[in-house]
């Protein structure tokens, strides 16, 4: 009995630590949170459809464009073999996090930007770009430095990391803003251009790419805006996958590629 016991007990040991070692040498790429894509047959990707140069949704087209675009249908790819096996979804910053905790999408990557906050309800890889806080107004404003817009009112998107980021500078060089909040991009260039603000802040390169003949964006950037992807909070196999994969693209020249591509 006593032998039997001990055989029981070494038995059992090494099959513990057999599954462990299994487990924890278990390739990313077979976890459970990859298969599920893999038997799906598509990967779901939530996008914002109005930041040109990154996801961007033209007017009477079905097929979005942009930087983003293009990462996620890498990313399809080396999940999937196939880069047309990705589902875009247009997201509004009010609903984009409820979706993905929802499990109606699998990743955002939509300009997010990475912040403490928000890592607290979901998980993000490493930045795949760096951008800072710009500002844009109209030519003939008067305004040409941060300064002059003391008391003025400045045009945000709502929920985004944009007026936290315009509050710390305002207080770093003493003036004090007004802020109205705006449900998309679209409608914050749409507020300047009507007059219903006296500038607008966003995300520089976004801000680039909308500047038109009267309009102008200030000498003045500020607040780095880590872009990152976003998984559930749970999601870490899955977020460890798309890390190790962003690493790999870094490393042979494809961000820059794409970045140089859509002009970032």
């Amino acid at each position: 009995m006593k032998r039997f016991l001990t055989f029981f007990t070494f038995f059992t040991f090494f099959t513990i630590a057999a599954i462990l070692f299994s487990s924890c040498d278990e390739p990313l790429s077979k976890s459970a949170q990859i298969r599920a894509i893999q038997k799906r047959g598509v990967f779901r990707v939530g996008i914002s459809a109005d930041m040109k140069k990154f996801s961007y949704l033209e007017a009477g087209s079905s097929e979005p464009e942009g930087f983003e675009i293009d990462l996620a249908r890498l990313i399809a790819k080396d999940i999937l073999g196939d880069e047309k096996a990705v589902r875009f979804v247009p997201v509004s910053p009010r609903v984009m996090f409820v979706l993905l905790d929802n499990g109606e999408i699998d990743s955002l990557i939509a300009g997010i930007t990475i912040s403490e906050e928000r890592k607290k309800s979901s998980r993000f890889t490493s930045p795949y770009y760096v951008d800072g806080v710009g500002v844009m107004v109209k030519k003939d404003s008067g305004i040409d430095t941060m300064e002059a817009l003391d008391g003025k009112r400045v045009g945000v998107v709502t929920m985004t990391t944009t007026r936290n980021a315009f509050e710390e500078e305002a207080r770093r060089i003493g003036i004090s803003l007004n802020y109205a909040e705006y449900g998309s991009h679209n409608e914050l260039m749409a507020a300047l251009l009507t007059g219903k603000v006296d500038a607008i802040g966003n995300d520089q390169s976004l801000l680039t790419s909308f500047v038109d003949s009267g309009t102008r964006i200030l000498d003045h950037s500020f607040s780095p805006q880590p872009y990152g992807i976003a998984v559930k909070l749970s999601d870490d196999k899955l977020a460890a996958y798309l890390e190790s994969l962003l690493d790999s693209m870094q490393a042979d020249g494809t961000i820059s590629e794409l970045s140089a591509r859509w002009g970032l």
